[in-house]
């Protein structure tokens, strides 16, 4: 039972270095060795949050990808139609990204002060706005 390595997947944060490998059995199962040579008197960093614009180009790709998927499936379910041709436009990354990072914002402002339910309701509004408005200009 022989070991191959598959791939190799290496991180350095600040002075910790790790590096781990895959390696694929024959017998179709997978281990994976870890080789880990921070010092031990290194305190643990803390993570570090995304810029905005990061954020932003996450959100724009999620959203983009999002409605791909539902017209692709919308397509198959009223038509039957296998080859499932997910359409969107250019401009729902920048409406995607620009409205759920003012949701991300929204959160941050009502969390502590509105209970969930009315909170989702205040989304759910600022969604279809967002989404409609930019249809009317």
């Amino acid at each position: 039972m022989g070991l191959k390595r598959q791939g190799l997947k290496g991180r350095t944060v600040s002075a910790e270095r790790t590096v781990t490998y895959l390696f694929s059995r024959s017998d179709s199962t997978s281990a994976m060795v870890s080789l880990d040579t921070s010092s031990s008197s290194s305190s643990s960093s803390s993570p570090v949050p995304l810029t905005a614009l990061s954020r932003w180009y996450l959100y724009a790709i999620h959203g983009y990808f999002c409605e791909v998927m539902f017209t692709a499936a919308w397509e198959f379910v009223v038509n039957c139609n296998w080859k499932f041709p997910g359409v969107t436009s250019v401009w729902a990354l920048f409406i995607y990204g620009t409205c759920i990072l003012i949701v991300e914002r929204m959160y941050l402002k009502l969390r502590g002060r509105c209970p969930v339910l009315l909170r989702c309701l205040i989304y759910t509004l600022w969604t279809y706005f967002g989404n409609s408005e930019p249809g009317f200009c």
